[in-house]
């Protein structure tokens, strides 16, 4: 039996993956669409308990030279995924409770904190100016951002 009672296996349970996008569609809508779109260009690995998915990890390898990983699930299984991780470098975008694992697995890593906002139908709207859409000009810092 794996450590914790979990497994952790390069793949995804699709039907799993769609009733939980069902559920929360926010969370797992990334997964399932480049799932159905570019698979070529996604990998998963799972934690599993038993039969179930209790969280995984989405490798997106379409962003260059280094992989971008989307976490999914509790900080219980962190340790289990975090040994699926790729070979440095790669972007993680992980919980915060999450962030003490890595940086103990990855001594040097960097991180910076990632704040999503969710405008509700018929919510205020942002002052003007405030938020915008991206320009030409804007593609040196967002190159910076990532590296």
């Amino acid at each position: 039996m794996p450590a914790g009672g979990v497994e952790v296996r390069p793949t995804i349970d699709r039907e799993w993956l769609e009733r939980a996008e069902s559920a929360e569609p926010l969370t797992h809508a990334y997964a399932l669409w480049d799932l159905t779109r570019t698979p070529q260009l996604v990998r998963f690995a799972s934690a599993i308990r038993g039969e179930t998915t209790v969280g995984y990890l989405l490798l997106w390898l379409g962003a260059g030279d280094r992989p971008v990983v989307h976490w999914f699930g509790p900080l219980e299984v962190a340790g289990a995924l975090a040994g699926a991780l790729p070979a440095p470098p790669f972007v993680a975008v992980v919980p915060p409770e999450v962030e003490p694992v890595l940086a103990r697995r990855y001594p040097a890593v960097r991180s910076s904190p990632l704040k999503m906002m969710l405008r509700e139908p018929g919510g205020l709207a942002p002052a003007p100016g405030a938020v915008r859409r991206l320009v030409r000009a804007d593609r040196p810092a967002l190159e910076e951002l990532v590296r």
